[in-house]
């Protein structure tokens, strides 16, 4: 498979046509740069507010481009595909829950224990948040049937329990990798149950405020047992 270069008809050519084949690109200036940035963020800010009030069985590159006030042609250019752009969204998604969890981790004033409370906390009251509830669940109908997403989904799911997983051995330097990963597994699948109950019924024989005690108490009790 690998191994020494073939001679082919391509190879053969004479340098200069070889060369004159594929012009170089123009590089992008600041500006345009920087307007391209805004113009995928507003895409994917856009993607969002779509699925969540349509839907998935009506998410469309073409209702989005409508949603941001862009031509389809545009968005075209950024994401090709609906599925390019359904795993940009997740993508960042995932780089918001990274900038939150980094914010929670820096806090200078904070032992690492509080701060691994501060995030659980963090984590099950944005889980019952209208965006998050509506997202996810849309997401998780569309894995279901897209391959794409739900590879973009597992990852997204990885890297959030990665990062609960440092965080749980900070608080604990003397816990094994394999223990921490096992808390941080629980704590991540404890958030998206919390979608699943409290996402659109919260009044239920525990209330959700009284069931994020419960939680934070039992992490308290098994972070020394680590």
């Amino acid at each position: 498979m690998w191994g020494m270069p073939r001679t082919s008809a391509v190879n053969a050519r004479p340098t200069s046509l070889r060369r004159n084949k594929a012009p170089k690109r123009a590089r992008r200036s600041p500006q345009s740069t920087n307007a391209s940035a805004a113009t995928i963020a507003r895409i994917l800010d856009g993607a969002r507010k779509v699925l969540i009030e349509d839907g998935y069985s009506a998410f469309t590159t073409r209702r989005v481009a409508a949603a941001v006030g862009i031509t389809g042609g545009n968005l075209a250019y950024h994401f090709p595909s609906k599925r390019d752009l359904l795993r940009a969204l997740i993508g960042k998604l995932l780089a918001d829950y990274s900038s939150r969890f980094e914010a929670i981790l820096a806090e200078p004033d904070a032992p690492v224990g509080d701060r691994l409370e501060a995030l659980i906390r963090w984590l099950f009251t944005n889980a019952i948040s209208v965006e998050t509830v509506h997202t996810a669940r849309e997401l998780w109908v569309l894995a279901l049937h897209d391959a794409t997403v739900r590879r973009a989904l597992d990852d997204f799911w990885d890297e959030g329990t990665k990062v609960i997983s440092q965080l749980v051995q900070r608080a604990r330097p003397r816990a094994r990798a394999l223990q921490a990963q096992e808390l941080a597994h629980v704590i991540t699948i404890i958030t998206q149950g919390m979608i699943v109950l409290y996402g659109t019924g919260r009044e239920r024989a525990v209330p959700h405020e009284r069931a994020v005690e419960i939680v934070t108490g039992l992490v308290n009790v098994l972070l020394p047992e680590l």
